[in-house]
């Protein structure tokens, strides 16, 4: 009979044993699934981002007017002997984009141009965007990525001058609930 008893008190204490080990994976295994998944959603989100920088800068360049804001008048003081050979350079990079889209080109020609020259062309975005056309740029993108959920955002100039932003009515200790992520956009 204590025989018996011995048998059992060792099988219920590695069955113990067994069950805590088996608790102990279980719980790693869903910490680390949570980790991962929190990773995985700011990647999403990052994706996400970049994509609807993507899709702004394309509704710039679609929108935007023929002529752009001249920031910088170095231009004029070009050094003659170098004119043919800059409009030679710039009539070379200009062939390989003609076979792309409109909105494309127009972003090439302003780099070829912001390259050679250093002029600095911007567009005014607040003449070219509108707080509705953002909200569903945005939402869009969103939901393309399977993200379902009420967002913020702001957009801001070079300095830090805020542009566009859907922060309405919000008091700064809610600010604290929000991720931020960002992307510079018409950056060359």
């Amino acid at each position: 009979m204590k025989l018996r008893t011995k048998y059992i008190q060792l099988i219920v204490i590695l069955s113990s044993t067994a069950l805590l080990g088996f608790l102990f994976i279980q719980i790693y295994w869903a910490i680390n699934t949570f980790n991962e998944k929190k990773l995985n959603l700011n990647s999403v989100y990052e994706i996400c981002v970049q994509d609807i920088g993507q899709k702004l800068n394309l509704e710039v360049l679609n929108k935007a007017p023929n002529n752009p804001n001249f920031n910088n008048k170095s231009y004029n003081s070009l050094n003659k002997a170098l004119e043919d050979e800059l409009i030679d350079s710039i009539y070379q990079e200009l062939k390989t984009i003609k076979k792309k889209s409109l909105a494309e080109r127009r972003k090439q020609i302003l780099k070829i141009i912001n390259t050679h020259f250093s002029l600095n062309l911007n567009y005014n975005v607040e003449k070219t965007l509108k707080n509705d056309n953002i909200i569903k740029i945005v939402k869009s993108s969103l939901e393309e990525h399977g993200i379902l959920s009420n967002f913020r955002y702001t957009i801001t100039d070079q300095d830090g001058v805020l542009v566009f932003t859907n922060f309405y009515n919000i008091e700064n200790e809610n600010l604290n609930k929000y991720s931020s992520f960002h992307i510079d956009f018409l950056g060359d």
